[in-house]
């Protein structure tokens, strides 16, 4: 009995904690978007999925969000150059339970076309689409110098004023917990009164006459707060992968493709529809148009 209870436990230990299944790609064909994925366990319990890269020209890692798809983690990097020699990359899952995990680092090999990859080696999938959205882990906007096809460069600092969630103080180093932005903490402070002349006492208004309580509204009104375990249909126009149904966990949030985790408790579907286009409309997609539904409550 003893040793059944010992079992169980190391059991509960090793599956504790995100878990990466990869397999390495050794081969990168040049002046293509390479796709690279990986199935990270378990999904709800992932708030970012982020793709490093470098190329031998470049001394910093670079990293491109990765995006949910099939259940799937999948990473699109920019087209490497003639000369950009071996691309090197790693991939870290950030945990909304502060569980963070990356791989080892993987070098793969730089072809001029598929067919001269070596035999046997696992080549990496073309992309397609857009120009790539790339973060520096330097304080350097300074394009890296192996690759092309970027449409813009940040910095970590940008991400964590513009709201990101998990922020990485050095790419190879990912055992501390990602930390809440220093703005969520001024947020929650009660701004101070200015000092002066204090202000008059104001009555309060006259408490309203009770009235029935409203039956429930259907689904799709503009005032409905979405709540825990409501299940959302959430439809990108023009983009089939990113069109799909989440359910509101019980913290609130969800999970949606490139964006990482969501929060959507206390908010209308209108609401929920502005802010959504909001994060897809920074460097992911064009003019996006973000419709939601409440399926279920």
């Amino acid at each position: 009995m003893l040793a059944t209870a010992s079992l169980l436990l190391l059991a509960a230990a090793a599956s504790a904690g995100l878990k990466i299944d990869h397999q390495p790609v050794e081969c990168i064909v040049k002046d293509r978007f390479a796709q690279i994925d990986a199935a990270i366990d378990p999904t709800d319990d992932v708030m970012k999925a982020r793709l490093y890269f470098k190329s031998a020209q470049d001394s910093d890692y670079y990293y491109v969000d990765m995006a949910l798809m099939q259940g799937r983690f999948v990473g699109k990097l920019p087209k490497p150059k003639d000369k950009a020699g071996p691309i090197t990359y790693f991939i870290e899952a950030i945990g909304w339970k502060d569980q963070n995990r990356r791989t080892a680092e993987f070098t793969a090999q730089l072809a001029v076309r598929r067919e001269a990859c070596a035999d046997g080696a696992k080549v990496a999938a073309e992309g397609s689409g857009d120009d790539v959205r790339v973060t520096s882990t330097s304080s350097s906007r300074l394009k890296p110098q192996g690759f092309k096809g970027i449409a813009s460069v940040t910095v970590l600092a940008d991400n964590a004023a513009s709201g990101d969630t998990a922020t990485t103080a050095d790419a190879a180093s990912t055992a501390k917990p990602p930390a809440k932005a220093d703005k969520d903490k001024k947020a929650d402070k009660p701004a101070e009164k200015p000092a002066g002349k204090p202000q008059e006492a104001v009555q309060p208004p006259p408490a309203p006459k009770p009235s029935p309580t409203p039956a429930p509204k259907p689904t799709g009104e503009d005032d409905y707060q979405i709540g825990a375990q409501d299940i959302l249909k959430i439809t990108v126009f023009g983009h089939d992968d990113l069109t799909q149904a989440v359910i509101v966990q019980n913290d609130g949030t969800f999970f949606f493709s490139l964006v990482g985790r969501v929060k959507a408790s206390d908010m209308s579907p209108k609401e929920l529809e502005r802010k959504l286009t909001t994060l897809l409309a920074q460097g992911y997609l064009r003019n996006p148009q973000v419709t939601v539904m409440v399926q279920e409550f």
